[in-house]
């Protein structure tokens, strides 16, 4: 019986891994529609809140409208907050602003997610955190970052992790605005 039962527990982390890999291969467009992003992300906080996740939000002054596919941006807020609670982050902000992180972008949306962990990210976890070939040793098969950078990519987006000074960490999503 033990034996079967750990059979049982690594045949289920094997169909994760198949379905992380899958998902990550698979994702090659995304379902275009226009989403008022406070709106969006106040409702995702929401939603995290309730499953017991402590997250706060921020919204931008004005509406701030973006064309995207609402289902990949819940997994991308999903799972950068995963990896700053996995951090050992203790609270989550996510905010919007309207603007831009680099000259002559054009409008812009940035959505921040910044963690309070008690370290900031080395070096090297900023190097290639996503990257789906990292050089550090991760558990699974670590690909949903490397999937979260392809699906804002996909939405002509970009994405970057920076270190905080006082320990913490910072997520900058940036996507067109409609």
């Amino acid at each position: 019986k033990p034996f079967v039962e750990s059979i049982s527990e690594e045949c289920e982390k094997l169909k994760s891994v198949v379905e992380e890999f899958s998902k990550y291969v698979a994702t090659e467009s995304i379902l275009a529609m226009p989403i008022e992003v406070n709106e969006f992300v106040r409702m995702r906080v929401v939603e995290m809140v309730r499953d017991g996740q402590l997250v706060t939000f921020h919204g931008s002054e004005g509406p701030t409208t973006i064309i995207g596919d609402a289902g990949a941006l819940q997994f991308v807020l999903r799972a950068l907050v995963s990896y700053s609670l996995a951090s050992c982050a203790t609270l989550v902000t996510i905010s919007v602003s309207n603007g831009s992180l680099s000259k002559g972008a054009g409008e812009q949306c940035v959505i921040t997610i910044r963690d309070d962990r008690g370290q900031p990210p080395a070096d090297d976890e900023i190097a290639d955190v996503f990257d789906p070939l990292p050089k550090r040793r991760t558990t699974g098969l670590g690909l949903k970052l490397p999937l979260v950078k392809k699906l804002i990519e996909l939405h002509h987006g970009s994405i970057k992790l920076k270190a905080l000074g006082s320990g913490g960490a910072e997520v900058f999503i940036v996507i067109p605005k409609a």
